[in-house]
């Protein structure tokens, strides 16, 4: 824990040096509380900043506190969002289409904070290097469902979809895990199962589709042991292709640049070389970054061991609003067959449902706003 200490202590040292006003982005999760907390002796005045939304969980008594420990100039700013006008400010920026809601706060956080900064550090890298997020980990309620005997489960799932509301939704998302066969994958297939919002032989929907794209599954063939493959797809994939990538454009989108201590080129090799017991023990992920968090740097019990909460816009709440979008749009771009199309728009709200209309409506609003559509794809 003193290697760790010196380590992140020296990152976060080397990147408050700035000529411009800086602070950190605190969102009251333990990553960016821990770099608040380790950044306070180091620099005077230090600036937090803590941006809530309409709709979306608040993690705004934990940042407080957080900064009220690191004496702090905490700034909380209420931001009201309107996602589907905000599409093309952010697919004008973004280079490509992102399919991860995260998108909208990124934009809206440094917008705010760029009113009264120029440079920020946040606490990105954490998830990856300790292993905090739960698809990461042992996935026993997925496996205690499909313990239970089929002619139950397929008796639950319209029961639970009549009740309606979360019921329904959590019936919604484990259906594409019955249609996966999930409890005949591995550990690797699962994981890779987990993150796309379209099984592999679904592609096909848009015309003239590529083979289904290997890449996840190829990535974690590089290392043998599952859960160190999984940490490995985190880093080699996820990180750049996905949260560096709009980190880098939404910052840049509002002249506020970002630093990322956690990612400092000695520590997170560190980290990643740390045991599995030390990444994730008895049900308690980012083991060791929590105990250094709590013991070392003093911060609250409950702030640090507590549920983590999901950076991004519920996208449920959204889901009967974007699907004329995605009508109007198809409608120009022609991109999916009818069909399709028309099971995309007679889903029900939930996690899985609402995240697959989500990246189609990101997909077709890039295209729309970079003049591509299916004839200029086929020439």
């Amino acid at each position: 824990m003193v290697v760790l200490e010196d380590r992140l202590t020296e990152a976060v040292r080397i990147r408050l040096e700035s000529d411009v006003p800086m602070g950190v982005l605190l969102s009251g999760g333990v990553d960016s509380s821990v770099v608040t907390a380790v950044a306070a002796p180091i620099v005077e005045n230090l600036r937090t900043f803590h941006v809530t939304f309409e709709g979306a969980p608040s993690e705004a008594r934990f940042a407080r506190m957080v900064a009220e420990l690191a004496g702090a100039e905490h700034h909380e700013l209420s931001v009201r969002t309107d996602p589907l006008s905000d599409f093309s400010h952010l697919t004008r920026w973004i280079d490509e289409p992102v399919a991860d809601p995260s998108v909208f706060p990124t934009y809206y956080i440094c917008r705010e904070a760029r009113r009264h900064v120029t440079v920020c550090l946040t606490g990105l890298g954490g998830d990856e290097l300790f292993r905090g997020y739960p698809w990461l980990q042992d996935r026993r309620a997925i496996d205690i469902w499909f313990g239970l005997p089929g002619p139950i489960r397929k008796g639950i799932y319209p029961l639970s979809e009549r009740l309606g509301g979360p019921l329904a939704s959590i019936s919604t998302d484990l259906r594409k895990y019955e249609e996966l066969q999930y409890q005949t994958l591995n550990s690797r297939e699962r994981c890779v199962a987990r993150l796309e919002h379209y099984p592999l032989e679904s592609l096909p929907m848009m015309p003239e589709a590529p083979a289904p794209n290997q890449t996840l599954s190829r990535i974690m063939d590089h290392v043998k042991d599952d859960s160190d493959a999984r940490d490995y797809l985190t880093v080699k994939s996820i990180l750049p292709n996905d949260y560096l990538h709009k980190d880098d454009r939404l910052s840049m989108a509002n002249s506020l640049e970002l630093r990322s201590p956690l990612l400092d080129h000695v520590l997170a090799p560190l980290c990643l070389r740390f045991p599995g017991s030390l990444k994730s023990q008895r049900g308690i992920s980012k083991y060791i970054l929590k105990k250094f968090a709590v013991h070392r740097l003093g911060l609250p019990h409950n702030a640090v061991y507590r549920k983590k909460v999901g950076f991004a816009l519920p996208l449920e709440g959204l889901h009967k609003e974007m699907l004329p979008e995605v009508e109007s749009l198809n409608r120009d771009l022609r991109f999916l067959h009818l069909h399709q199309l028309a099971k995309l728009t007679s889903s029900r709200a939930s996690h899985e449902n609402s995240g697959r209309v989500f990246a189609i409506l990101m997909l077709l609003r890039w295209c729309a706003d970079n003049g591509i559509n299916a004839s200029s794809r086929a020439g």
